[in-house]
């Protein structure tokens, strides 16, 4: 019976996922970081996150910065809920992390 339960729990994982990421469509971000081994690196600033179709992309002064399917996204938001970490996976299985600062208003 656990098994079937361990299935049902991915799923359920993979839509809420799905729904996290869809719901950052349009949304303004003040920069965007890649992480690497020695450090995080500004890789775009005053852009926005767009989501099309199955595809997610941040688009910083006119420029995509980062583009990628969503089924190999996994997005996690920050605690301070000032941003979000993306973890794209590529074709070869190596793993990126990007972090995205929201613009906010005051």
């Amino acid at each position: 019976m656990a098994l079937f339960k361990k299935n049902k729990n991915e799923k359920k994982e993979a839509q809420m996922n799905s729904e996290l990421i869809r719901s950052l469509d349009q949304k303004p971000i003040r920069y965007v970081l890649k992480r690497e081994p020695d450090g995080e690196v500004i890789i775009g600033r005053a852009g926005c996150i767009n989501v099309m179709d199955d595809e997610l992309s941040i688009v910083c002064n006119n420029v995509d910065v980062f583009r990628g399917k969503i089924d190999r996204i996994h997005a996690a938001t920050l605690l301070s809920l000032e941003g979000i970490v993306l973890t794209y996976t590529e074709d070869s299985g190596e793993t990126t992390a990007y972090v995205a600062y929201y613009k906010y208003y005051r």
